[in-house]
């Protein structure tokens, strides 16, 4: 064990419960945030090269036209 082995567990042991139901939620929230970012980038990436649409028409995209109300 080196002294940077060392400096991180207890970096994690601050951060971290000793408490497994916290931590097992902490672990399942950052994973989740993981997959969700991972999810919207690849569906823009998915919108613009496969698909073809522009930045802006993206749904979403602050920029994007408002659509129209039906007739």
């Amino acid at each position: 064990m080196t002294a940077d082995d060392g400096r991180l567990r207890r970096i994690l042991n601050r951060l971290l419960s000793d408490d497994p139901l916290v931590r097992a939620t902490a672990i399942q929230s950052a994973i989740f945030a993981f997959g969700t970012g991972t999810f919207i980038t690849g569906e823009a990436v998915y919108s613009i090269k496969i698909i073809g649409l522009t930045v802006t028409a993206i749904p979403g995209h602050p920029r994007a036209p408002l659509p129209r109300p039906p007739r």
